[in-house]
Order: structure tokens, then C-alpha cells, then sequence
């Protein structure tokens, strides 16, 4: 197909889709009658929820989708349930019966009938109602429920901790029906809700000294005067309160009488209300450009309350802000409280907000501000929050952050990115962003909430979205951006927009085409990339050749400066290939694609060019680390220090360029000097990362390290400039594939690697013997230098599941001995950790290696590959692991080991017990103390280790099984720990008994587990 085709389709597609979309629009009609009773001794709630129901749909509905959120809290097999355990909290799986909650009792009728109904594939909140008699279009039916519901304990939205109640997702609600038909989904914690809009009135009949704040407008004359008395006695308790000690807690018993509250609300999706008998009360008011009123309360407990005195005034200018910036608030009232939440820092109901803990005032205002907006997205603007997060929480956010930069000025991103990357505020480079898309575990911003993986829901809904609603304010420019946004508000108010819906509008009142915004950077993984190629001066004018790199043909702004200072900003519209830009200016020092950083462009290094044409970054040397500043080119340092008993001290210094986000080609170089050796070793590698498609990703590296192995002072000392030191220089060259998973959420991660090992290892020295008359002396004639070899295979399986996280490693290892012969080898782990709590578990792991073919197999002595119960340095002849004393036979340094081999616990570095040239198998377990101990803080687990070493074949002792327990004391993560042992099987004890105590004691400390780089990289995405 030529060019022009293609043009001409991509002109005429979003006519297509257009003249496609269907266009009889309709929505339901309900009103909800509401009578409940709050039993605060038993946390019950009992009642009835009659909701009338209209079909103005042009189907014939035979049946119901009905959502019973509360069920969600029921039991371990809920969407919920699973979705917060797959996302690493463990809390609600292990929670005790009693902490549960959802309907004890429950009834459905239709018309005060009886009808058949059940749960809906096996969602234990949602209920498939069969009809007795189909709802015909035009016509109205009532579904009378009444139910007996537990309050779960705070586990996510709905809950109560202690006798404060949040009550949210909490009365039978029909599921949307809409053109696309039913919509039933599950309670999830990360994905919120799409709703039918209706009428309400709530009855809540509760003890009379409970404070409640309610969606809707109160209708009791009596709690409106109650809730006067609350503010009068909170305005008194300011007066005294400390404003460094704030309020000291209280405990308030319920009164014995009770009370109806009574509350009325017309075009909501939804109703809520929490209710503490601590609450405080503010109350105000804000008067609109119309002149309509709109009362304001805030609600709070001791928590925080000298935040939460300021509180009322953030409501009042976010109520104000929204409504001159978007459309005018249409609601009666609207109310911030601040309650028990665990599901995020704040929740939005319509008309209601909870706010959980702020911290600061900064914080509560934009707390509450970003809550009181979602009145609007997706309060009035309901969209479908589950399936389209960021046309709720995206343009909500990009307001969130308009109101932001007006009351606070130039604004930083939330973790502070501009000042680690040194680049102005309000040119964050966005990390956030830029960390999955350089992984590439990066999804679609237009993903549905439950298919995305934990940052990308950030991502996805918030961060990207208000990201590229702050692009297009750019582009069209603040005046017709709010313009063409206040057009979508009176057009879509009380309704449910689609995706479809926002692009048709907004391309409609702009008359641009805006593809690459709905279809490439929300719809889709694409990548946004122009490369500044050339420059060229001409009269009065110069010619920039840009070419887009990337897949997306989106608009962006090309900056002009002079000297330090942006002369002239100049729009180019979005195009494939290569192109040539006029800028009529006379003088420039350089140019800059997107030099505000408004736009994710994917690499930035390649965005500016100077006048003369140079690309040439500034370059810089930075301690420590930080940000990718595309404006530099940047080396980070940092001084290290390490040591072992042949090279003594060893000072040295780190050059790399590892930031955040990750590069392609990675980086670095650590010369490290012994103080002891007089030796130059250290560290140093170089690794590319490739993403081709079909795989997550290829790596090739190569690393080097080069370190003293052993010293004999005594037998070299005494011949003049001969080093005692003997060193080794070790290369790893590997090609690693990383494979894709099918289910972007998923927590498996599997790796095929190919390794090379070369080490070239300085071997002891060569002496020669010379006679003069009686006398002989021997003569150093130099180390002799050996080169070893040694291909390997690699393949490695893990799941960082939350109950039982898993890895397997398979090794298949080659090498030949230097007079001939060799061996190949099979080794297997597995590592499972099961809990039995929410975060004590049981820590197993199985080890199984035999060599495959061994022409040394007879030999009883340590040999390349040699198998051993622990993992010492004096069998680590691949020189994977760091020792402090690899060949020491006694000392201190003798009980460094290492959790490999058959990862015993005792010390054998100079024994031949416990080893084998044919095979062993082992089985390791630990477990964690049933105390909840922070991560901080040191891990005292009991451990066993059963071992069985095939003996060597011309061995006499037979066959041997080893056992020992002891007690480990292990911190970060089991990098660092300390084992002690308390009864070991005879060999093992007989071969500890002659070392006193703390010589039977080994200590790990695994320095390959802490490199930055590495735990940089593998911190899952």
C-alpha cells in the first residue's frame, strides 16, 4: 500500500470511527429508599434498600446484575481477597474470623416477590437475579432487599476500627447497563467503580451522641442544631488546644438513646457516610459565580487536628477552584472527613471525602483538594473508573496539580526528582514514567485498573494522564483547553462518558486531529521520540532536521535560546520521518525539542543541539548518585572501601553512570588498592540491555574483578622484590534472555543465561636448586600464571508470590583440568518460603548436584568443582562470591561461608568432611519466630540442615548423612547473618569440638547481594 493510501486512511479515521459510534445514547433511572440501624456492640448494620428501578435502555432485561460489595470482606476466595494478597499484603488472608465482614442475611425480591438468584461466577459480591416476568423498555420494577451485614475491621474502604465507622460500598447497588451492556464487577482494593446515577433517601438510625457525615442534604432540624453545638464546642477546643501537643485521645461510650438520621440526595452514583462519636466539626460556605450557595464541613478526629484546623479553607477553595475552572458544583454541600482508611490517603464519595493521615499541611490540602475534585471526575463525570482509571483520576490530577502550582508556587514532583536530577522545579523529568518504560514492563495508560501491575496503576491513572492533559494545555494553549473542558463538563454532566466520547468532543471543538494522544499515548505502549539530527544557519533563519524515532507522530515544541535564556517557543506538528524545520530567528545558541519537559519523550539525551550543530552534553562529575539530567553528561563517584587478609585495607573509588532510570549500556569502574599487597584490584563491568519483541529482555555483560587469593610471607618474604601475594583476575561474560510473561501482572520472572568464565589465577612459585660446592640454595624463578575456563548454562525460575514466593536454579558447568580430563556438572536449587502468618513464614530450600562425568571422581582431596555441605571460599575456585579469607586455615576469617552449595551452617573450611567429587543433596529450613519484629531489626530464626555426600570412590567410610540446628541471626534481607550452632550429628561435632565456642560460629556476609547496581535493577517493576 503506497504512502498516499495510507495517508489518506489515517486523515479519514477518526471520521470512520466516528460515523461508527453508536449514538442512542441512554442511561437507567433508580431511586433508592434506604432504612438502616448501626449496632456499634456487634458492629452489625440491619435494614432494607428498595431501589426503583426504570429501564430506559431498548432492551428487554430478564435479568439483574446486582453488586454486593460487602462480600467482598466474606472470605479468602473474593477478587479482592486475591488481588491485594497477589499485591503483597497479607493482612486480610490471615485475618482472623471475626475481623471479616459481609452479609449474614440477605434477601432479594422483585416486586415484593420471591426470585431466583445465586452468585455470579463465583463472586461472592455480585448476584445474578433471574426475573419473574421481563422488564420491558420504559418499564419500572422495585428491588426490595433486606439484609443483616458484619462491619469487616479497616482492611480497605468499607470497615471500622474500633467504633469509628467508614461506610462505603456498603448497601446492594445494581450494576450499570449501558450500551455495552451489563457491567458486573468485583469489590477490588486497586480499581475503583462505575455506577448508575439515582435519587436517595437514607434513613440511619444509630446511638444519639455519634457525629455523621453523610453524601446528600440533612433533613433533621434536630442534628442540624446538634451538628451547630459541634462547631460552637470545636471552635472552643482550638482556642485551647497546644499547637505543638494537639489534643490528647478520648474515649467516648455510646449514649444509650438512639437517633434517626435522615438525609436526601438527587444525581448521585453513590452514598456514604462515616460516623465517630469524636468528630469535631467545622462548618462554612462558598458562594459561586452564580450566586448559589454551597455549605462545608470538615470533620476530624484528635489525629492530626492542628492539620485539620486550617482543613475548612481547603475545601472552600477547591470547591471554588474546580468550579471556575471546570464547571460549577451543583451539590448542596460538601464535607471532608478524616477517618480510619486503608486504601490509600483519600477516597472521594459524592458530596463526602474521607482523608486518611496527611503528615503536613501541604499534604491534607492536596489530599483534600484531589478528593473534593473527583465530584467532579468521576462524581458528575461518571465515567467507567474500573475499566478508564485516568478519565477520572488523569484530568482530576492534572487540576489537583493546576490548584497546587496556584496557592504554592512552582511544584516539585512528589519524591523530590527535580533536586536528585538538578534540573529546575517544573521540569521534572518524571521518573515515575521513565523507570517501566526503559524496563519495558510499562502498560497502556488505557489498561483496565485490575490488569495493571502495582506501579503502573500509579502510573496509568494519575501520574501519566495529568501528564498529557498538562501536554495539551500546552498545545492548545490555557484559555482554549479550559475552554473546550468546560464544554465536555455541560455536555457529559450526570451522565457516563466514554474514551470515545472525550476524543470525538475534543477534536470536534479544537479541530485537530488528536490521535496520537487517545490512540498512541493513552492507547497504547508506543514510544514518543524526536532526535535533534542537524543544524543549519541560513539568512535570518535556520534549518533544524529532526526525525522522529519513535512511533508516535505527536506535536511538540521546539525551544530557541540564547545564551541561557528561551528566546522563542515554536510548535511543530506531529510527523513520521525525517523533516526540516524552519525557525526565522537571527541568533541562537541552541535548540531544544520539548526543553520544558512537557512531553514523555523517551530519550532525552538526543533532544538538543547547539547553533553550530555540536551535541556535545556539558559534562560532570557527581558524587554518590541521583536522576538522569538529559542537559548533562554525568559520571557519578563514590569512595568504597573493602579488604581481606591478603590484600589488608583496601581504599578505592567507584566511577559508573547508573541512575534512575535505567540505561541500555550500563557502567562501571572500581579501582581498589591493598595497603597490605601493594596491589591494584578492584571491580569493574559493562552491561547492554536489548528488548526485542517476544522477549522481556536480552542482556550481554561482561564483568571483571581482581583480588589476592592467599599470601606467604614466609615462603616469599625472603627473596627481594618478590610479591607474597598470589591474585587472580576473573572475566564473566554472559548473554542472558529474559522471557515474557503472558499476564503483565504476574510475578514469575524466568532467565536462560550463558556464561563464560575466565580466570587467570597466579599459581605458586617455581624454584630452581643450584649447587656451589656443599652449599644448595633455591632460586625464585616467578608465579606461574594459570588460565582456567569454564562455560556454563543457567537457567532460573522465580515467583515472588506473597504466600509462597519460589525460585529454582539449574546449572549445567563444564571444565577441563590442565593435565587432562574434566567434569561435567548438574547442579538444582529450589527456595520456598511458606507463610503461616502475615509475615512469618517457613524458609525451605533443597540442593542436588552430581557430577555428571568426573575423571577425578576418586580423588579424596579438594578439586575444582568439589562439592561441599557449606559454601567456603576454599571450594569457590570460580571466585563467584567474596571472602575475606578464601584459603585460610584457621582464624576468624575460617567461618565466612556462604547460603550455596548444600548451604550448611558449619564452618569446614579445612576439612575434606562434607565434600564430594560425585554428588550430594541437602535440604535447608529456617523459620521466622511468630513475633512481628520491624525489617530493621535483626531476624533470630531456628534452623536444620540434613545433608547426604556420596562418598569418593575408593573411599572406606561409606556413604554419609550430616544433620545440624542451630539458631541464625540474619538482617537485610538474609544478606547479612550470624549462625549458631546447637547439636550438629557426630562428624560435625567431632570436627567442631576442638574449636572453642566462638569458633564454631560462621558468619555470612554476601557483598553480591549488596551491590547498588543489582539492587537497583532487579527491584521489581
Amino acid at each position: 500500500m503506497n504512502k498516499f493510501i495510507l495517508g489518506l486512511l489515517f486523515f479519514c479515521y477518526p471520521l470512520i470511527s466516528w460515523t461508527q459510534e453508536p449514538t442512542d445514547y441512554f442511561q437507567q433511572e433508580l431511586s433508592y429508599d434506604i432504612d438502616v440501624e448501626l449496632d456499634d456492640s456487634t458492629h452489625m448494620l440491619s435494614g432494607t434498600v428498595d431501589i426503583t428501578y426504570k429501564n430506559q435502555s431498548p432492551d428487554v432485561l430478564s435479568e439483574i446484575y446486582l453488586h454486593l460489595w460487602p462480600n467482598a470482606y466474606k472470605n479468602r476466595t473474593s477478587a479482592f481477597s486475591k488481588q491485594i494478597t497477589e499485591n503483597g499484603d497479607a493482612d486480610f488472608y490471615f485475618a482472623k474470623y471475626y475481623r471479616l465482614g459481609g452479609y449474614k442475611e440477605l434477601t432479594i425480591k422483585v416486586n415484593n416477590k420471591v426470585v431466583a438468584w445465586d452468585y455470579w461466577e463465583d463472586n461472592p459480591d455480585i448476584a445474578l437475579v433471574e426475573l419473574n416476568q421481563a422488564l420491558q423498555p420504559g418499564g419500572e420494577m422495585v428491588i426490595n432487599t433486606s439484609f443483616k451485614m458484619k462491619i469487616p475491621d479497616s482492611f480497605s474502604r468499607l470497615g471500622h476500627v474500633g467504633q469509628s465507622y467508614q461506610m462505603t460500598q456498603w448497601y446492594p447497588k445494581p450494576a450499570v447497563y449501558d450500551l455495552e451492556g451489563w457491567h458486573p464487577m468485583p469489590y477490588l482494593d486497586q480499581g475503583e467503580f462505575y455506577s448508575e446515577f439515582g435519587n436517595f433517601d437514607v434513613k440511619i438510625t444509630l446511638p444519639d451522641n455519634y457525629v455523621v457525615g453523610a453524601t446528600g442534604l440533612l433533613q433533621n432540624e434536630s442534628e442540624m442544631q446538634f451538628l451547630s453545638q459541634k462547631v460552637a464546642e470545636t471552635q472552643a477546643m482550638f482556642k485551647e488546644m497546644d499547637e505543638e501537643k494537639g489534643i490528647e485521645p478520648r474515649l467516648i461510650p455510646s449514649s444509650a438513646t438512639m437517633k434517626t438520621i435522615h438525609y436526601t440526595a438527587e444525581d448521585v452514583h453513590d452514598f456514604a457516610w462515616f460516623a465517630d462519636k469524636r468528630f469535631f466539626v467545622e462548618q462554612s460556605a462558598v458562594t459561586l459565580a452564580s450566586g448559589r450557595k454551597v455549605d462545608t464541613y470538615v470533620m476530624f478526629t484528635e489525629v492530626e487536628a492542628t492539620l485539620w484546623a486550617k482543613a475548612i479553607n481547603y475545601v472552600n477553595r477547591s470547591v471554588e477552584f474546580y468550579s471556575e475552572r471546570v464547571g460549577e458544583y451543583p451539590y448542596p454541600q460538601a464535607t471532608a472527613v478524616q477517618s480510619a482508611l486503608s486504601a490509600g490517603a483519600g477516597m472521594e464519595y459524592p458530596m463526602i471525602t474521607v482523608i486518611g493521615f496527611a503528615g503536613t499541611d501541604r499534604s491534607l490540602d492536596e489530599v483534600i483538594t484531589h478528593e473534593v475534585g473527583h465530584n467532579w471526575f468521576y462524581g458528575i463525570l461518571a465515567s467507567n473508573e474500573r475499566d478508564y482509571a485516568w478519565m477520572d483520576e488523569g484530568f482530576n490530577s492534572y487540576y489537583e496539580h493546576e490548584y497546587m502550582e496556584k496557592y504554592y508556587g512552582d511544584t516539585e514532583s512528589y519524591l523530590g526528582y527535580e533536586k536528585l536530577a538538578g534540573v529546575p522545579p517544573g521540569e521534572s523529568n518524571q521518573i515515575e514514567f521513565y523507570l517501566p518504560m526503559r524496563r519495558r514492563t510499562y502498560q497502556a495508560v488505557n489498561t483496565p485498573s485490575q490488569d495493571l501491575r502495582l506501579l503502573n496503576y500509579w502510573i496509568g491513572a494519575y501520574s501519566m494522564p495529568a501528564y498529557l492533559f498538562e501536554y495539551l494545555e500546552q498545545y492548545l494553549g490555557q484559555e482554549e483547553f479550559d475552554r473546550v473542558m468546560k464544554v465536555y463538563y455541560d455536555t457529559w454532566k450526570f451522565k457516563h462518558p466514554q474514551p470515545r466520547d472525550v476524543k470525538k468532543l475534543l477534536e470536534a471543538e479544537t479541530q485537530k486531529d488528536l490521535s496520537w494522544l487517545f490512540e498512541g499515548l493513552i492507547g497504547s505502549t508506543d514510544h514518543l521520540d524526536y532526535k535533534m539530527k542537524k543544524v543549519r544557519k541560513g539568512e535570518g533563519q535556520y534549518i533544524l532536521t529532526i526525525e522522529n524515532v519513535g512511533e508516535i507522530p505527536a506535536p511538540f515544541p521546539v525551544q530557541i535560546v540564547l545564551d541561557k535564556d528561551t528566546v522563542k517557543t515554536q510548535w511543530i506538528e506531529g510527523f513520521e520521518g525525517e523533516k526540516e524545520i524552519v525557525v526565522p530567528i537571527g541568533e541562537a545558541s541552541h535548540f531544544a525539542i520539548d526543553g520544558n519537559q512537557i512531553m514523555p519523550d523517551f530519550n532525552r539525551s538526543n533532544n538538543r543541539i547547539s547553533a553550530k550543530g555540536s551535541k556535545i552534553e556539558p559534562f560532570r562529575l557527581k558524587f554518590l548518585g541521583g536522576v538522569e539530567n538529559p542537559r548533562r553528561s554525568t559520571i557519578y563517584w563514590t569512595p568504597v572501601i573493602g579488604g581481606n587478609v591478603y590484600d589488608g585495607f583496601m581504599p578505592g573509588v567507584s566511577f559508573y553512570n547508573t541512575s534512575l532510570p535505567s540505561k541500555s549500556l550500563e557502567w562501571s569502574l572500581t579501582p581498589m588498592y591493598g595497603i597490605k599487597s601493594g596491589k591494584l584490584g578492584g571491580l569493574a563491568h559493562v552491561r547492554y540491555h536489548a528488548y526485542p519483541k517476544g522477549l522481556q529482555r536480552i542482556s550481554a555483560e561482561l564483568a571483571y574483578k581482581s583480588f589476592s587469593y592467599e599470601y606467604d610471607e614466609e615462603l616469599y618474604g625472603q627473596y627481594e622484590g618478590v610479591a607474597s601475594n598470589l591474585d587472580y583476575n576473573r572475566f564473566k561474560t554472559s548473554l542472558e534472555f529474559e522471557f515474557r510473561n503472558k499476564r503483565a501482572r504476574s510475578n514469575r520472572k524466568q532467565i536462560l543465561s550463558l556464561e563464560l568464565l575466565t580466570i587467570q589465577s597466579a599459581a605458586k612459585g617455581t624454584f630452581s636448586e643450584v649447587v656451589n660446592g656443599v652449599d644448595t640454595t633455591l632460586t625464585y624463578t616467578g608465579h606461574e600464571s594459570e588460565w582456567t575456563f569454564i562455560p556454563r548454562l543457567k537457567y532460573h525460575l522465580s515467583n515472588k508470590s506473597t504466600l509462597a514466593p519460589y525460585e529454582i536454579n539449574a546449572l549445567l558447568e563444564q571444565y577441563t583440568f590442565d593435565r587432562g580430563g574434566g567434569y561435567v556438572k548438574l547442579d538444582l536449587e529450589a527456595k520456598v518460603k511458606i507463610l503461616y502468618a502475615k509475615k512469618q513464614g517457613i524458609h525451605l530450600r533443597f540442593f542436588a548436584g552430581t557430577f555428571l562425568y568426573n575423571s577425578k571422581s576418586n580423588i579424596i582431596s579438594t578439586i575444582p568443582g568439589t562439592y561441599s555441605l557449606t559454601g567456603l571460599g576454599s571450594v569457590d575456585f570460580w571466585a563467584d562470591d567474596f571472602y575475606m579469607g578464601r584459603n585460610e586455615m584457621d582464624g576468624f576469617f575460617v567461618n565466612q561461608i556462604h547460603l550455596n552449595q548444600g548451604g550448611f551452617k558449619a564452618p569446614l573450611n579445612n576439612t575434606f568432611l562434607g565434600k564430594s567429587n560425585i554428588g550430594i543433596i541437602t535440604l535447608n529450613a529456617k523459620i521466622d519466630l511468630p513475633i512481628n519484629i520491624p525489617n530493621y531489626i535483626p531476624k533470630f530464626r531456628p534452623y536444620v540442615d540434613v545433608g547426604y555426600v556420596q562418598s569418593n570412590g575408593n573411599s572406606s567410610s561409606g556413604d554419609n548423612i550430616y544433620g545440624q540446628l542451630g539458631l541464625a541471626i540474619e538482617a537485610w534481607d538474609d544478606r547479612i547473618g550470624i549462625y549458631v550452632p546447637l547439636f550438629s550429628t557426630k562428624d560435625l561435632k567431632n570436627q567442631l569440638a576442638s574449636r572453642n565456642r566462638i569458633a564454631r560460629l560462621s558468619f555470612m556476609i554476601d557483598l553480591n547481594r549488596m551491590k547498588p547496581r543489582d539492587i537497583l535493577y532487579n527491584f521489581d517493576l
